[in-house]
């Protein structure tokens, strides 16, 4: 994978927030911290994108649940990932079935397999299928996609990967044997509207082109789901760790 993806943020994030990666054999991604220590038997495990790993947050949900409980947990997340990246991940599946239970997080469908774009190692960076073009951030090329093609390709490639997503995760969700927890961690409802007007429309706020239908398509298949909806603490201001004066984090392509 790229030496970007293996670190996880904490080069670009050193000064606001201390992620305490480390990594576990099999698995060619950091996890942040804190780490499961050594012969720990009971423990929790968590398999999500950016907001579960906690992306410029020093005390993510996940560091509150391991208090509020009294229980490890494993932080297998990582920012931008789609359902193949853990499906491609052996050992990340096993740690979850060593644990005592699994955090499953709705993963976006903006990078779930279609016939029009390809990903980089089921991560947010796609290009158009079978060409030689870079990978840009999965927004850069659906908004090229809407900006450029006939009007009737986006709900075309929009139905097939919404399709492609519901398998994918009724796939991950059936690796899983320990007891499972869904969780729908947004802005917005499940409850998108349809429109394919442009690319915000038609992807509304992570998890991206995920509705209530494809919700309720992968509920059955897990132990219990919790949807929260919520802007709490956004925006919130950036403060330089060390100096504790603001600090600036640049995001997006540059």
């Amino acid at each position: 994978m790229a030496d970007q993806v293996i670190k996880q943020y904490q080069e670009r994030d050193w000064d606001v927030v201390d992620y305490e990666l480390y990594t576990i054999p099999g698995v060619n991604y950091t996890l942040r911290g804190p780490q499961v220590r050594d012969g720990t038997t009971r423990f929790a495990s968590i398999l999500g994108a950016g907001q579960s790993f906690g992306v410029l947050v020093r005390d993510p949900y996940a560091h509150k649940l391991s208090r509020a409980y009294s229980m490890e947990i494993m932080n297998l997340s990582v920012g931008g990932s789609a359902p193949t990246l853990y499906l491609n991940s052996k050992a990340a599946i096993e740690a979850c079935n060593r644990s005592s239970l699994c955090i499953v997080q709705i993963l976006s469908a903006r990078s779930s397999q279609s016939s029009y774009f390809e990903s980089r190692g089921g991560k947010n960076m796609l290009r158009p299928r079978g060409s030689k073009l870079p990978f840009v951030p999965g927004d850069t090329a659906y908004r090229a996609m809407f900006d450029h093609e006939p009007p009737m390709i986006p709900p075309i490639v929009i139905g097939e990967l919404r399709a492609n997503w519901v398998k994918e995760m009724l796939q991950l969700l059936g690796l899983i044997k320990v007891p499972k927890l869904l969780l729908w961690f947004s802005k917005r409802s499940p409850d998108l509207p349809e429109s394919f007007s442009s690319f915000n429309e038609a992807a509304g706020a992570f998890p991206h082109f995920v509705n209530r239908t494809m919700i309720d398509e992968i509920r059955p298949y897990a132990d219990d789901y919790v949807e929260v909806v919520s802007s709490r603490g956004m925006p919130n201001k950036l403060i330089n760790r060390f100096t504790g004066e603001p600090a600036r984090i640049t995001l997006g392509d540059k």
